[in-house]
């Protein structure tokens, strides 16, 4: 039964959370050009009917919506245009509506008119809906009710409210929007199949109770078997978060869970700080190596110099995988057939991989019954859909249109390194993925301001957000597999990453002072100083 008091601290912090959404500072028309670019982004038709018909393009009042239109849709240089042909107005026409302050539908249009003509020669409308603030009020219910023993379905239904609000609180959309959303999930996820066939795969048979029992093992062996783990899980961190049970079997108690997820968090950073480097030429490479990261740098600081005692040691070893050089001798002849096979070299490598390993595993002819073998995949197949599915439906509804709109970075010169992290961190924490906020920001940040302070601040925040994500796979996997609290997983990140995120933010701040250059860095390394003399004297070797 839940307290009375803590019923009422939730009832306010809602009641709070829910006015603060709905100050937010941002515009919808923004929003609106958004997620009008998606689709005016092939606009070749247009404007081969703009060049048949006008020899110039103008916009009727010059307001902004108009020049926009105007600049989207004027023809190329390479499309002939008939020097004959009359000069073109053209009239933007918008409205907008809102459903229930969560939810926006706009109405994008414009008319292209002749000097002599009346009636419009072109004619065109786009409806486009978005999300607004308050549509996360049930996402924060949902993070406010982690930490309360409620029952699973509440949390499940939060979870379909949160997926409900960002379609507007219509149903009949959110259910037309989930063939596509598994269409996406298959065809535009290059990792979601790859990901799909290995969790089955791990599911066939539980690979770690088969090893054989053996003496402990030398102190070579475990450096090569945790190289070897680690370079898994350098070349993909989800992989080694799949694996986890193979590669180190922690149990179901949280104490043996928290190595694993320690070497799980600076195996991703050492991920995606060789992620992030250039690797056109030599001096490409050193430049961006040295991109100053600094909260990557203060995690790796932290954990490689006062959590190496906390790291997996003693781990299985990995030549002794029952089968071992069958998998690694099919996977070899699939690699190698695909430098000869074209439509076998256009299957993802994650895919391969799968197909590879179920390969093996089938010609065996000792497949466990089905039902234990789902028995072990459903809670795999459970954190793959939900993460998948909420990173999905986030990017097509439109709110990472609206976090960007929110805290857009380029509006920010004298801070848009703070903005930056801030908003790699949002749209990490709501997507629970890299490659939706990534490719989103990077693009948009980088051509305005290309400064490698920029980059780093980007790859910080969206590595923080993917940490903290109570979506992201790198949290839901291990909590449904090990059957441990989805709120204990976060506990355990906030106390890997507070330390880490208060240095980092310390030095962004600082990095905006852009007259002196020595500033951040020096910072960083005092920063480090203090932690250090600080762990010395209360000699605590570890986090927590």
């Amino acid at each position: 039964m839940i307290p009375f008091n803590r019923i009422i601290q939730w009832l306010l912090a809602t009641f709070i959370a829910a006015i603060l959404l709905m100050a937010v500072p941002f515009s919808q028309r923004e929003v609106a050009t958004q997620r009008l670019d998606l689709e005016l982004s092939q606009a070749i038709e247009i404007q081969k009917q703009v060049a048949g018909q006008c020899r110039e393009l103008l916009s009727n009042q010059n307001s902004s919506l108009e020049r926009w239109f105007t600049e989207k849709i004027t023809p190329n240089p390479e499309i002939a245009t008939d020097k004959n042909l009359p000069t073109c107005i053209l009239r933007a026409q918008t409205s907008h509506i809102s459903r229930f302050g969560i939810f926006a539908q706009w109405n994008l249009g414009f008319e292209i008119f002749t000097d002599s003509s009346i009636k419009p020669i072109l004619v065109r409308s786009f409806l486009i809906n978005f999300p607004l603030p308050l549509c996360f009020l049930p996402l924060l219910v949902f993070i406010f009710l982690l930490p309360i023993a409620i029952s699973p379905i509440a949390k499940v239904f939060l979870l379909f409210l949160h997926l409900l609000f960002i379609n507007g609180l219509n149903l009949i959309p959110l259910i037309k929007s989930l063939p596509k959303l598994s269409v996406n999930l298959v065809t535009t996820d290059r990792l979601f199949p790859g990901l799909l066939l290995l969790s089955l795969f791990l599911s066939l048979r539980p690979l770690y109770k088969q090893r054989k029992a053996r003496a402990a093992s030398s102190k070579i062996e475990n450096l090569v078997n945790s190289s070897l783990s680690g370079l898994i899980g350098i070349w993909n961190p989800l992989v080694y978060t799949l694996v986890g049970p193979i590669l180190y079997h922690p149990g179901n108690e949280i104490k043996k869970l928290k190595p694993f997820l320690n070497a799980q968090l600076v195996i991703l950073t050492l991920s995606l700080v060789i992620y992030g480097l250039e690797l056109s030429n030599i001096y490409s490479v050193l430049n961006t190596l040295w991109t100053p990261r600094y909260l990557s740098f203060s995690i790796l600081f932290c954990f490689l110099t006062f959590l190496v005692p906390s790291l997996p040691n003693q781990v299985p070893l990995l030549w002794e995988l029952p089968q071992i050089g069958w998998f690694v001798g099919v996977i070899t002849a699939i690699e190698i057939g695909g430098i000869f096979i074209p439509n076998l070299r256009s299957i993802p490598t994650l895919t391969r991989l799968g197909l590879a390993l179920l390969l093996v595993e089938c010609l065996r002819f000792k497949l466990e019954p089905w039902g234990e073998i789902f028995s072990r995949w459903k809670k795999p197949l459970l954190a793959l859909l939900i993460s998948s599915l909420v990173a999905t439906a986030t990017y097509e509804s439109g709110a990472v249109d609206l976090v960007i709109s929110i805290c857009n970075p380029t509006k920010h010169s004298s801070a848009i390194l703070p903005f930056t992290l801030l908003s790699g961190f949002l749209l990490g924490f709501l997507t629970g993925g890299l490659s939706a906020p990534f490719f989103t920001l990077v693009s948009m940040t980088l051509q305005s301001f290309p400064s490698s302070l920029i980059r780093a601040a980007l790859f910080d925040g969206v590595l923080v957000g993917l940490m903290l994500s109570p979506f992201s796979l790198f949290n839901l996997y291990p909590a449904l597999q090990q059957n441990i609290p989805l709120p204990k997983i976060l506990q355990i990140r906030l106390q890997q990453l507070w330390v880490p995120l208060l240095l980092g933010l310390v030095i962004y701040f600082v990095g905006t002072v852009t007259t002196l250059f020595v500033l951040p860095p020096v910072c960083f390394v005092f920063g480090c100083l203090i932690i250090f003399t600080y762990r010395l004297k209360k000699r605590r070797w570890m986090a927590y």
